[in-house]
């Protein structure tokens, strides 16, 4: 009920519709995953077993954020990416994962919204066809942001 609660003055400090968070590892698409937000059910679901939860809590909430705020770049990456997604996942380069981790690790107090929007979807199509072009936008994001 705590993290229920949480979550819902985060949605409300956002000025966002309020969602459910759901403690069942058997719910998450990735079994690898702590956690996930699934923008098709609109849900937050959390592996129950997890130590880190507030972090989690905070970080999938950002991903929801994204969803409704950036919903063509989310949803590039997380449906259109074609691989590049688990290929960069650690990167500065894979924005919404690290805004995500920046939000969550500071449970709210940092965000790195900046890369959310630094690639528009048909340059991140570009990049990805292109691996020359990649390489250096992923230098320029990795030692210059």
């Amino acid at each position: 009920m705590i993290y229920q609660n949480i979550l819902n003055g985060l949605c409300d400090i956002y000025n966002l519709p309020r969602i459910k968070v759901i403690f069942n590892k058997d719910y998450l698409t990735n079994p690898n995953a702590g956690g996930q937000y699934n923008f098709i059910t609109n849900e937050i679901i959390i592996d129950e077993n997890e130590q880190c939860i507030m972090e989690i809590l905070f970080h999938e909430f950002r991903h929801y954020w994204q969803y409704r705020r950036y919903a063509k770049i989310f949803i590039w990456w997380t449906c259109r990416s074609m691989g590049l997604f688990h290929k960069l996942y650690w990167t500065k380069f894979c924005s919404i994962e690290e805004d995500a981790r920046i939000f969550g690790n500071t449970l709210g107090e940092s965000n790195r919204k900046d890369l959310l929007g630094l690639y528009s979807t048909e340059q991140l199509c570009y990049l990805r066809d292109n691996q020359t072009a990649l390489r250096y936008a992923i230098d320029y994001v990795e030692n210059f942001l």
